[in-house]
């Protein structure tokens, strides 16, 4: 069946309601801002692989309930983060053709870029993380420089599609291996520039394995980082990564030195903290529903928050460390994460 519209205001405003996909959500550290990601995944197949989806930034006032646009669909801008002190906000952004890294005033003034991007791959900021230091001097953000898993398979399954180019192997293995040479060249670095002085320097490089950035630690000089299925210490000053635990990593948070985790095992939900190697389980608790999303954690540690389907929509629960008591926070029919609206829940600082 075909439906025509003939109303040209009409399709504008659904064209705006289906841009609007809550992509990213990010509290301001005083708890007065909140700064939306807005974007749509209905974009051709080729951009979707390679992380352009016009994704714009928008800030939302509590006070004045008032929303300004800061980006542009055209700049593609993403991976928002919040400086410590409040006054400035990074983000990565499409600048004449190439990703970069930018920071802006918390008013959206005094936009500056700090990379000069010369790396080969199309998508190098796709998953990427940034983390800022405790006195918003340094940012930490982790780069791939020949493009991300995702962008070299497509480029792979593109170059073995190809009609006109067909190939006939023999020998089992051989299409195989060759796949896996095209992706071995993956690989992730960590950088640490100064937003002052654009000082660059790259810390740390793993080939093979992605790197994410989880928190810094109080005395500013350490990362607790991922490279892969291992949770580290990376020292700063001389590159030196201490493991802390190996195994499956899901939601960390730092409570001053500790490192709390959370993490889902079958329908349950499990909360401990990362002691002498291993993950050692506090607390769990049965889901009410399935298809968990662990979201964040409050900021004092004391809670997760988590969402969980039943039927065709999803609710939000808190989980408390201290009594395994699982509250119930949004009605059931109101769903609170899909893989279209995937910013999920953010926790506020002082309530």
């Amino acid at each position: 069946m075909d439906v025509y519209i003939d109303d040209h205001k009409l399709i504008e405003e659904i064209n705006k309601l289906h841009y609007r996909q809550f992509l990213e959500v990010h509290i301001s550290p005083d708890d007065k801002d909140i700064l939306v990601v807005f974007g749509s995944s209905d974009v051709p197949e080729p951009n979707y692989a390679f992380d352009e989806y016009n994704r714009s930034i928008w800030k939302y006032s509590l006070a004045s309930k008032s929303w300004i646009q800061m980006t542009s669909p055209e700049e593609d801008s993403s991976k928002v983060a919040w400086c410590p002190l409040g006054l400035k906000i990074a983000f990565v952004y499409l600048n004449n053709g190439q990703k970069e890294l930018g920071i802006m005033n918390r008013d959206g003034s005094d936009r500056r870029i700090l990379t000069q991007s010369t790396f080969g791959g199309r998508d190098p900021f796709n998953g990427t993380t940034l983390c800022w230091s405790p006195n918003s001097q340094h940012l930490a953000y982790v780069v791939m420089p020949n493009g991300s898993k995702y962008g070299l398979a497509k480029k792979m399954k593109e170059k073995y599609r190809n009609p006109d180019d067909i190939t006939i192997y023999k020998g089992g293995d051989d299409l195989y291996k060759k796949m896996r040479l095209e992706l071995s060249v993956f690989e992730s670095e960590l950088h640490l520039i100064d937003v002052n002085t654009l000082e660059d320097r790259k810390v740390l490089s793993v080939k093979e394995k992605m790197i994410k950035l989880e928190q810094w630690f109080p005395e500013g000089n350490s990362l607790l980082i991922s490279i892969g299925d291992e949770l580290c210490r990376l020292n700063l000053d001389n590159g030196q990564c201490t493991s802390l635990y190996k195994g499956r990593i899901e939601l960390t948070q730092m409570i001053g030195s500790e490192i709390l985790m959370a993490r889902r095992a079958a329908n349950e939900i499990q909360a401990g903290k990362i002691t002498d190697g291993e993950f050692q389980i506090e607390n769990a608790v049965h889901s009410p529903g399935y298809n968990n999303q662990l979201h964040t954690w409050s900021n004092d540690g004391k809670y997760i928050v988590f969402s969980a389907q039943n039927g065709v929509t999803n609710a939000l629960y808190t989980f408390s460390r201290a009594n395994s008591q699982v509250n119930q926070i949004t009605p059931i029919n109101h769903a609170v994460w899909s893989p279209r609206h995937r910013a999920g829940a953010k926790s506020f600082h002082y309530s």
